[in-house]
Formats: structure tokens, C-alpha cells, sequence
């Protein structure tokens, strides 16, 4: 890993673990961007873009030239992962992919 600040893109920036890292990486000085399904972020003063990880076109306009990305995105909740599993490998697994 590189010494010194880093950028450092964080997919998932609004969510709980995302979102908390993003600020923490800031604080110690690295230069964070965010993305997350809704239209605004919720940190201010970062870079931040829109993305559905299950579009792959959206992927186009994502500026990938970082030194670390950080995935987050996804969707929780134990017993909806069971009622609705579609959606789930969808977004969990076939948006990472």
C-alpha cells in the first residue's frame, strides 16, 4: 500500500460502513470520492456520483483512476434475502462482479 494520502473511492459512501469509513479516511487526510445509488451524497465536500452497480453503463462515467476502491454496496436484512433473492444476487453479487 502506498505511504502518504491516498485516493481512495468509496462505492456504498451513504451507507453505514461506507459512509463512516469516507469521513474517518478524510480526517486522516486522504482524498475520498463517493458513489451510491441515491442522486445526492451524504458527506459534504466530496466528490460524489450516482450509481446503480447493477448498470453497467452507469459504470462509464465513474472515474475508476484511484488507488483504492472500496466496495460497499448492497443490500442487508437476513430474512428479505430469502424472499427476495433475486434482487439480492443481483445487486450483491452480480454488481460486484
Amino acid at each position: 500500500m502506498k505511504t502518504g494520502a491516498m485516493t481512495v473511492l468509496v462505492i456504498g459512501a451513504n451507507g453505514y460502513l461506507g459512509r463512516n469509513l469516507a469521513l474517518q479516511l478524510r480526517a486522516d487526510g486522504h482524498r475520498v470520492r463517493g458513489c451510491d445509488l441515491q442522486p445526492d451524497g451524504a458527506i459534504r465536500d466530496i466528490p460524489y456520483r450516482a450509481l446503480d452497480v447493477t448498470q453497467g453503463e452507469q459504470w462509464a462515467g465513474v472515474d475508476t483512476e484511484v488507488d483504492v476502491v472500496l466496495f460497499f454496496a448492497g443490500l442487508t436484512g437476513t430474512h428479505r434475502g430469502f424472499s427476495e433473492y433475486a434482487r439480492y444476487l443481483l445487486v450483491n453479487e452480480m454488481g460486484l462482479l
